[in-house]
């Protein structure tokens, strides 16, 4: 079966970059729906979360645009940064980023960013949260773009 092949492959690429949702290995990541095809069902899901804890990957689609969290070794950015490197590498690798405390989701540093367009800037960051000098996850979070 496709999902179950697909799930297993490793590592996984996410991307943000310029485009309008997260993609996952090239495969757009906008809803559950989404997700549930690449991943299968979810283990737990509610209105607007879903969680795949094999995969170390939920999945929150209330809002403007997908957020995204993964934890796992298998998880990649296209420049391949994944949990567990050091924030140095993280900040290395992508130069051109910044802080984004101001979230209040503890220590960002953003990678890339996209999503829709909203007052001149994008509403979505691929972040690496960072903590005791170490990425602890890979993020796509929401920035406040409109309004």
């Amino acid at each position: 079966m496709f999902v179950a092949a697909f799930a297993l492959a490793q590592p996984h690429t996410i991307q943000l970059e310029r485009l309008p949702a997260p993609t996952v290995d090239g495969h757009p990541i906008a809803s559950e729906r989404e997700a549930a095809r690449l991943f299968g069902t979810p283990s737990r899901s509610t209105r607007c979360t879903a969680a795949w804890p094999k995969l170390t990957l939920t999945l929150d689609t209330c809002g403007i645009g997908p957020e995204i969290t993964v934890t796992a070794t298998s998880w990649r950015t296209r420049r391949g940064l994944h949990p567990g490197e050091t924030s140095a590498r993280a900040h290395a690798l992508y130069p051109q980023g910044r802080p984004l405390d101001f979230l209040e989701r503890g220590a960002l540093w953003q990678l890339e960013s996209g999503g829709a367009l909203c007052d001149g800037g994008p509403t979505l960051a691929l972040a690496a949260k960072l903590a005791a000098g170490r990425v602890v996850a890979l993020e796509v979070v929401r920035v406040p773009a409109c309004g």
